[in-house]
C-alpha cells in the first residue's frame, strides 16, 4: 500500500443540457504519507494538488482534462505543475473504457519530469460505488520516470 490520497471535487459551472455543454470545477487533493518511503511505496511527506478541470460529454464520449500546481513538502522535493487529458467511451450503463495522456514538471532535483499514458476504465458496481482501473507507461524519460504503471481504486460518491 502506498500513500493515502484524499480529494473533493467541486463543480462551479454546469452545462444547461446533459449532452454537449461544458463543466468546470476544482479538485483539490491532499496526499498523506501512509506508505513506506524506505520501500519506495510512498513519498514520506504530505503534498497538496490544486487543479482546475474542464469536462464535456457528446453522446457516449466524455472528454475531460486540466492541470494544476503540486505543493510538495518532502525534503528533496520541489513544487511542480501537472496536467492531462482523458477520453472515455460509455460501453453500457455499468462499464466505461478510455485513455489518458498526462505530464508533470520535475518533482525532485534529479527528476526529469513525466510524460505518460494510461488505458483503463470504470465499472459501476452499484449506486455510489465504482471500481477504477488503469495501466500504462511513460512516453518520455521512461527509464527514469515511468516504465510501467497500474492503478486500482474504489470511488464512492454521494
Amino acid at each position: 500500500m502506498g500513500d493515502l490520497e484524499l480529494g473533493i471535487k467541486y463543480r462551479f459551472h454546469t452545462p444547461e443540457s446533459e449532452d454537449g455543454g461544458w463543466m468546470a470545477g476544482i479538485y483539490p487533493m491532499l496526499e498523506l504519507p501512509t506508505g513506506s518511503a524506505r520501500r519506495n511505496l510512498g513519498a514520506g511527506a504530505h503534498s497538496v494538488y490544486l487543479p482546475v478541470w474542464l469536462q464535456t460529454t457528446r453522446g457516449r464520449w466524455t472528454v475531460f482534462g486540466g492541470g494544476g500546481y503540486w505543493i510538495d513538502s518532502g525534503a528533496d522535493a520541489r513544487n511542480a505543475w501537472a496536467g492531462g487529458v482523458t477520453a472515455l467511451y460509455q460501453i453500457n450503463e455499468q462499464l466505461q473504457f478510455g485513455g489518458e495522456i498526462y505530464g508533470t514538471t520535475p518533482h525532485h532535483d534529479n527528476d526529469p519530469g513525466v510524460l505518460a499514458f494510461n488505458l483503463g476504465g470504470t465499472w459501476q458496481m452499484r449506486e455510489g460505488l465504482a471500481l477504477l482501473f488503469s495501466a500504462g507507461r511513460g512516453l518520455r524519460n521512461v527509464r527514469a520516470t515511468d516504465q510501467a504503471a497500474a492503478y486500482l481504486g474504489l470511488r464512492t460518491s454521494f
